[in-house]
């Protein structure tokens, strides 16, 4: 008989355990219907950690590791790809406006540019991923 091993520690993984005793991370499947998506997503918006900061620092730093990090199931240590999405996008909303000067007299309507960065970056950064889903697979 084979004996579960933690993907991200290689700690030994009781049967039927929820999470690896060694360093806390779940067991759970990431392939999963979308109302567990969703609920997952509801509960990552409104909880706040360090892991967060560790996750920015690699992203910024040395992202293929972040990357290698999560595919290869050592993801105890950081922050959800989901979570870590909504909060650039909502610091890019309520930053950048900030940073920025104001250009809305050079557009037709007194729209901001940062506004359309802003919405262009929400919508079409999920977008780019999709297509990236479809064209490489594996």
């Amino acid at each position: 008989m084979s004996v579960a091993s933690c993907s991200n520690c290689d700690g030994v993984l009781p049967p039927e355990a929820g999470f690896c005793p060694l360093c806390g991370q779940s067991t759970k499947i990431i392939k999963r219907p979308w109302h567990d998506v969703i609920g997952d997503l509801l509960r990552e918006l409104f909880d706040f950690d360090g892991r967060m900061l560790v996750s920015l620092r690699l992203l910024l730093t040395r992202p293929g590791i972040l990357s290698l990090d999560y595919i290869n199931g050592r993801r105890a240590a950081h922050t959800s790809p989901v979570k870590l999405y909504l909060v650039i996008s909502l610091m890019f909303f309520f930053i950048l406006p900030q940073i920025l000067p104001d250009t809305s007299e050079s557009l037709p309507g007194h729209m901001v540019s940062v506004d359309l960065y802003s919405q262009a970056m929400f919508v079409m950064l999920p977008v780019f991923a999709l297509l990236l889903k479809i064209f490489y697979r594996q």
